[in-house]
């Protein structure tokens, strides 16, 4: 019985030692994949913190030329734009685009583009009620 026994774990011991190589082998498998997923989170976050950067500087140049152009707008005017921001969903201005404004996007009839096109630089698009910009022109 004994030799039975014997040869029956041996058999068994083999097996183990079989399927132990292999969860070694899946093993290193793992590490290599888990080795080269940090280097590539290394690489990312690297990545992120410098575009991250970038952006913060964009954002705080955009912040401070919007602070002067709020500046240069006037109280009564920036008032006005604001509430219409507010109004609109953060869009308060739009521009005139052949026959249609580029935010709503209504086809406008023949007379209010006429008057449009004849009026000032800067007039209200009669069907959003947004600031319009009538004419082209350099900031």
């Amino acid at each position: 019985m004994k030799a039975k026994r014997r040869e029956k774990i041996a058999f068994d011991l083999n097996g183990l030692e079989e399927k132990s190589k292999k969860i070694k082998k899946v093993e290193l498998q793992v590490a290599d994949a888990l080795a080269q997923l940090s280097k590539r989170e290394e690489q990312c976050t690297k990545e992120f913190i410098s575009e991250g950067g970038v952006l913060k500087d964009t954002v705080k140049r955009l912040q401070e030329t919007r602070e002067e152009l709020v500046a240069s707008l006037g109280e009564a005017c920036y008032k006005k734009y604001d509430d219409i921001s507010k109004r609109k969903g953060g869009i308060a201005v739009s521009v005139f685009e052949g026959d249609h404004c580029s935010v709503c996007r209504v086809e406008l009839p023949e007379a209010q583009i006429q008057q449009l096109v004849d009026g000032p630089l800067i007039s209200e698009c009669p069907h959003c009620h947004r600031i319009i910009i009538t004419k082209p022109f350099d900031v």
